[in-house]
């Protein structure tokens, strides 16, 4: 068994964990043409969901700030 100095362990360990880095952002071939699609559908997903809370958030509290300004209104 041949030993290593601690620099060339480090400079290997360095080369392997970029080596493996590039593996994982790479992908496999094909799979990042169909990214932007994937990513427009669930842009539109999100924003229809805070669409719908705003609505609902805005019923919701509308009635209760009509309310809140009639009561007074009635007084005069």
């Amino acid at each position: 068994m041949r030993m290593t100095s601690p620099r060339r362990r480090k400079r290997l360990a360095r080369a392997s964990a970029a080596a493996s880095f590039s593996e994982l952002t790479r992908g496999r071939p094909g799979t990042r043409r169909g990214d932007h699609g994937a990513t427009a559908v669930e842009y539109a997903l999100m924003v229809g969901m805070i669409a719908l809370v705003i609505v609902a958030a805005v019923t919701l509290f509308g009635r209760n700030v009509s309310t809140l300004f009639l009561v007074p209104a009635s007084v005069f």
